[in-house]
């Protein structure tokens, strides 16, 4: 095989890859049936059981964040992605976002 044939087999490959990769919305269309069955049951609790929605919104939603937290990282690795940086980058800014708005909360009660 010439090098310049090896050469363009490899930049097609990755071209395909990254094609791939951008048409993909969503890395797993699990988390986002995850957070449509927790808002719904949220609100049908809001509505039917007001006196336990300040027991469901904390719980279902710290375990809806860890469960989005694991299907992102097995979707990644699936996927064959190994960017340690850009993982860490979403749980941060999603993490962040979760403690500010318990923040929030705590603090209006």
């Amino acid at each position: 095989m010439q090098p310049t044939q090896k050469f363009e087999e490899d930049v097609a490959f990755v071209r395909e890859a990254v094609e791939k990769r951008d048409r993909r919305q969503y890395n797993s269309i699990a988390i986002v049936v995850l957070w449509a069955i927790i808002l719904t049951a949220g609100y049908v609790v809001n509505d039917f059981r007001p006196e336990i929605s300040h027991l469901y919104w904390p719980i279902a939603t710290s375990i809806g964040f860890l469960i989005s937290i694991w299907v992102g990282v097995r979707a990644k690795r699936v996927e064959g992605v190994a960017k340690r940086g850009e993982g860490a980058k979403h749980t941060l800014h999603w993490t962040s976002l979760f403690f500010t708005i318990a923040a929030i909360v705590f603090i209006a009660q």
